[in-house]
């Protein structure tokens, strides 16, 4: 028999673990976490529209208060009895085993083995009615959930199941029951922040999303028709685009913060870019690999439209990371271009594309650069770069490669184009540099750490530029401002620096 003085005694302790202090809060202890809020942003998209917790905190409910959403809170006999239909509110938060401020709250294995008739009937039609994404519940000893999930009449929307580690076993038979797809390797926080990116993308389009693939089916038709369907590959070209530059400038990147991130933060940062850009990529390299004459121009407009107004290459900070959607369509236009010989292409777009470095404009080569994207200390968190020595280089040859596949099939075809526009890309970094009167510097790309390149590649590129001279196609295109003695200074001092004196 509970008495006054025990229940103000319980809250009192309670409310210690629950409820954080001024420093707690300020430290961010105690508060919602990410995956709180993602959940609220997607309650406020009508994406989420019941939440079940087995937790006694109020942290759900003070993140969609946050955005704008007073929930339904149903954590009693009594409250499911009172509530309104789940499908006349905009979220309702099912508290299984209560709430910390109501001593009713279960928590011991007895209490947690039944609900009571009327908690049971409500999570009987979440079950047959909702679709279910199940994150951080271990399914160990909540016996009475257990057995609600195992009686759901029917399975006609789908469950997934996401786990950090390994399923227990009482998990892996409710994945078997309910015959659930597993999301491995994942926490909460990137669970639904990453889904919620994700809705977002699809929430900017104002038609049917097309898929990469039928895009670009499209571009080739669109090139293949020529004059006549100039416009619809505008079009569709520079729909992709807008989209991907309101992402980019919008709230979704900000890149105001310390100077320097942390490699998990910058990690993040990399791939929601790359998976921004994906259909973009393809459409542009595609568009460089099958364009005429009369469509450069279009390619080097849509990398110059992403490419931000004023670029800071503060080394390991958000900033830095803002290179990535441009060097990504730059790269992947150039690699696809090199598979068919387009000196042309490749030319107009290392020149065609500037960036407003303080108050100056420069060609793209001279102010973002590989090697600023990713530090050697943030390749931590990319495993799959294997410890490379140029792990911005590293991260753009592999991103790419799936990607250009259709364009250069063959592996090591691919590994000569990168290699050869990562060099090219060095010699008119120094040469600006030199004109410029600058300490002579260059980015030292993968190029400069591979024997393979040192030993076949560039005595072939040597040899190309000893015998054609001033008709090099490179020079022929204006590189270099058309100049053989440019060119060849500049290949002098980076050959030197990146093969015999192992640095600047």
């Amino acid at each position: 028999m509970w008495t006054r003085t025990d229940i103000a005694v319980s809250f009192t302790v309670l409310r210690d673990f629950f409820e954080p202090t001024a420093d707690e809060r300020e430290q961010h202890l105690k508060t919602p976490t990410p995956a709180h809020l993602a959940i609220a942003q997607l309650a406020q998209l009508g994406k989420i529209r019941v939440v079940v917790t087995t937790n006694f905190d109020r942290l759900m409910e003070q993140a969609l208060e946050a955005v704008g959403i007073q929930p339904v809170v149903i954590g009693t006999a009594d409250a499911v009895r009172g509530a309104e239909p789940l499908d006349r509110v905009d979220c309702t938060v099912v508290k299984v085993h209560g709430d910390y401020l109501d001593v009713r709250f279960c928590n011991t294995p007895k209490e947690l083995a039944t609900f009571d008739r009327e908690m049971n009937r409500l999570l009987d039609r979440i079950f047959d009615e909702y679709g279910l994404i199940v994150c951080g519940w271990s399914a160990t000893t909540d016996l009475a959930l257990q057995a609600a999930l195992e009686r759901a009449p029917s399975r006609r929307y789908m469950t997934y199941w996401c786990a950090r580690s390994g399923l227990s076993e009482t998990a892996q038979r409710l994945v078997t029951t309910r015959r659930a797809e597993v999301i491995s390797g994942k926490d909460a926080n990137s669970v639904f922040t990453e889904l919620l990116e994700k809705v977002r993308d699809l929430a900017d389009l104002d038609y049917p999303p097309l898929t990469t693939q039928m895009q670009v089916a499209r571009v080739k038709r669109y090139l293949e028709e020529g004059e006549n369907a100039r416009i619809r590959l505008y079009d569709l070209v520079s729909e992709e685009t807008e989209r991907v530059v309101t992402r980019l400038n919008g709230p979704a990147f900000p890149i105001a913060g310390p100077r320097i991130v942390s490699s998990k933060e910058v990690a993040s940062r990399l791939k929601q870019y790359t998976r921004l850009c994906e259909s973009l990529v393809a459409l542009t390299s595609t568009g460089c690999r099958w364009a005429g004459p009369d469509h450069i121009g279009l390619w080097v407009q849509t990398i110059q439209r992403v490419t931000p107004e004023d670029f800071s290459p503060d080394v390991g900070s958000l900033g830095a990371t803002r290179s990535a959607p441009t060097l990504l369509l730059l790269f992947g236009g150039a690699l696809a271009a090199r598979a068919v010989e387009r000196s042309d292409i490749i030319a107009r777009l290392l020149v065609g594309i500037a960036v407003k470095d303080a108050s100056q404009r420069h060609p793209v080569f001279r102010i973002m650069v590989p090697t600023k994207l990713l530090r050697e200390d943030d390749a931590e968190a990319f495993p799959e770069l294997g410890g490379s020595q140029a792990p911005g280089s590293e991260y753009l040859l592999q991103t790419l490669r799936s990607w250009l596949r259709p364009m250069l099939p063959n592996d090591a075809d691919y590994t000569d184009a990168f290699d050869f526009f990562e060099y090219l890309y060095a010699l008119l970094h120094l040469d600006a540099r030199q004109e410029a009167n600058e300490r002579v510097w260059a980015p030292l790309g993968r190029f400069a750490f591979r024997r393979a390149f040192q030993r076949d590649q560039l005595p072939a590129i040597t040899a190309d530029i000893g015998r054609q001279g001033h008709e090099w196609p490179y020079l022929q295109a204006g590189l270099f401002g058309g100049s053989l003695t440019r060119l060849l200074r500049a290949k002098t001092q980076l050959d030197e620096a990146a093969f015999q004196q192992g640095g600047w």
